[in-house]
């Protein structure tokens, strides 16, 4: 590449956002692994002695194992009934004639618009009266509610794209419908699947607002975990709020890195050409 002046700004415009966007994580990643003194002192220090301590605290705190399989069984069941229930509706959409569709899908993707926490208190009030107050299925729903409908949204994109030509052709060969269904259209969409499942497993993972109101003690998750390392008239446990965040953040890491490839063909929409 040839360092004119036009490809040195781009450089630099690119070096730029990554330390922008980098520098939160690798600062979070370093206060794991400090001491008391390195994270309170000031200025902050680049070098220091790394310890362990903070994860050792961390996976011995308070139900720390109980909330981190809270957090994977919320957002795994979420993410599995989202792709089922949001594929066969985008499925629906995609190839069924539906009186006033237009208004239907606008009403669906309008369900994102709004703030969540507009919809804690009635979602609150709903499962205590139905006796679902303080349980992992409560957290399941509410999350249903968000990201069933961009799931609906993404996957009625990537169908639209398939060829309804490719689905007629499997259908004169003598294939039923849900043999069009499952060998011929899903295995065509499967950036879309990839890209549905890591975004709601994601939002299901991190959500903090929801598992603090829905639900207290055993049934929270990990992120509510970190609050617990705030404790009135002892101070704040910066390393192992750092170290709890870490290991928040490993399982999105590593599940983004595995399905890298059809996640960026599924968020730039090319999984079909």
């Amino acid at each position: 590449m040839k360092f004119n002046k036009k490809n040195i700004f781009k450089v630099i415009v690119i070096l730029f956002i990554l330390t922008w966007t980098l520098l939160p994580i690798v600062w979070i990643i370093m206060n794991s692994f400090k001491g008391g003194a390195d994270i309170t002192a000031y200025p902050p220090r680049i070098v220091f002695s790394p310890t362990v301590e903070n994860y050792i605290q961390a996976f011995q705190g308070r139900q720390f194992r109980v909330r981190f399989f809270n957090s994977l069984f919320v957002a795994s069941f979420n993410t599995l009934i989202c792709l089922i229930a949001g594929t066969l509706g985008a499925y629906g959409f995609s190839r069924f004639k539906i009186k006033g569709k237009k208004h239907i899908l606008f009403w669906i993707i309008s369900t994102r618009m709004f703030p969540p926490v507009v919809a804690s208190i009635p979602f609150f009030i709903i499962f205590n009266r139905i006796g679902l107050l303080n349980t992992r299925v409560s957290l399941i729903i509410a999350y249903i509610s968000f990201n069933l409908p961009l799931v609906v949204w993404l996957m009625k994109g990537f169908i639209d794209d398939v060829p309804i030509a490719i689905e007629e052709a499997a259908q004169i060969d003598g294939a039923n419908a849900f043999q069009v269904f499952f060998r011929v259209t899903l295995p065509l969409v499967k950036p879309g699947l990839a890209a549905s499942a890591i975004l709601s497993f994601i939002f299901s993972w991190n959500e903090f607002l929801f598992a603090l109101i829905l639900t207290s003690g055993r049934q929270t998750t990990l992120p509510v975990n970190i609050t617990e390392y705030i404790r009135w008239g002892e101070g704040i446990f910066w390393g192992e709020i750092s170290a709890v965040a870490v290991i928040i953040l490993l399982p999105i890491l590593l599940l983004s890195i595995f399905v890298q490839k059809p996640l960026v063909e599924g968020l730039s929409f090319r999984g079909i050409k």
